[in-house]
């Protein structure tokens, strides 16, 4: 801090103050470009002569009735014509500051840059120092401690994730060998002390922006024992669902053994019924045709028993009638 107390910022501020009044602060600032008639040319003025004539960098008083002003400023320019021989324009300004005052301010200003090289090595010294914490192996740094926030709440979320398969998938070993590991990488981030819930002590917002010693080597083992067995979980859940799979698959591939076995049985008891349909449509036409045979055997027999039945009528007849011509005639 350029000013760690109350009184040293009203002292730096009282001592500019000073100085800036030591520089001509109460006095305006004023820069004027005058057209002018010189005097010594007109008639009557001739003896004047030497007192009326302005050279660059002298002195004059400038009086200037709308500010209520009147200073000593000095000639900085000139606007000379030779054809003529005379001035034309004076530009006049604010004249220089005294030598002493002039070293003065340029001593004032060499302290202010002083100053400011001072707080520039402090600013610089904290980067440093921020530089080499974070290269630092045992230094756990606010943006450390980000990185690490977020690598430790995904894999807590996932956690319960990988406890919920393997729970459901029967698989104990491995799951206990995790969550023991979780449980000492959380232990180790909350300070050491036992971890419960919520966010370890460490990475909390409380102590999220501090740094904070560690051992660097136990920090990266306590991570690394974690993946490793997380990763034998997930490992143990892979292969046990490959494991299902496989079952269910080779369960798939009986029972469609069975179906196609069904299906060709079906298809021969088909092929039964449609030979037993053709059989029965053979019996049903033998039995048509027997009874057409035996209708039109039955419809020539009735017609032979008529033509029988005629001829025998006939004969009674004729013989019946040969007796009585017979009987009659004797």
């Amino acid at each position: 801090m350029p000013y760690p107390t109350v009184d040293s910022g009203y002292e730096a501020m009282r001592q500019f103050v000073a100085d800036q009044y030591l520089a001509g602060a109460d006095i305006p600032k004023l820069s004027l470009s005058v057209d002018f008639v010189d005097w010594k040319d007109i008639t009557g003025y001739g003896k004047y002569r030497s007192l009326l004539t302005v050279n660059l960098g002298d002195d004059v008083t400038v009086d200037y009735a709308p500010f209520d002003v009147s200073v000593k400023l000095r000639v900085c320019a000139v606007s000379y014509n030779c054809l003529n021989d005379r001035f034309e324009t004076l530009t006049i300004g604010e004249k220089r500051i005294s030598v002493v005052n002039s070293i003065n301010s340029t001593s004032q200003q060499i302290s202010e840059v002083k100053q400011e090289i001072t707080v520039a090595s402090q600013t610089v010294s904290g980067i440093f120092g921020s530089v080499n914490d974070i290269n630092s192996d045992d230094k756990l740094t606010p943006s450390k401690k980000g990185a690490a926030l977020r690598e430790w709440s995904s894999l807590a979320n996932e956690k319960g994730t990988l406890s919920t398969q393997a729970t459901a998938l029967g698989i104990t070993t491995e799951l206990t060998s995790s969550n023991d590991a979780f449980q000492l990488l959380s232990n180790y981030l909350n300070g050491g002390a036992l971890y419960m819930t919520g966010i370890p002590l460490w990475l909390d917002s409380d102590h999220l922006n501090v740094t904070t010693d560690i051992s660097g080597e136990q920090y990266r083992q306590k991570f690394e024992d974690y993946y490793a067995a997380r990763n034998t979980l997930v490992q143990a859940i892979t292969a046990k669902l490959k494991t299902l799979d496989n079952t269910a698959q080779n369960g798939i591939d009986t029972n469609t053994g069975e179906i196609t076995t069904i299906n060709s049985t079906l298809t021969t008891v088909q092929t039964d019924v449609n030979g037993l349909q053709t059989s029965v449509s053979s019996i049903d036409n033998q039995i048509s045709n027997t009874e057409d045979g035996i209708t039109l055997r039955l419809s020539n027999a009735e017609s032979i028993i008529e033509q029988h039945s005629a001829s025998i009528v006939t004969k009674v007849e004729s013989s019946t009638f040969d007796g009585y011509v017979s009987e009659n005639d004797s």
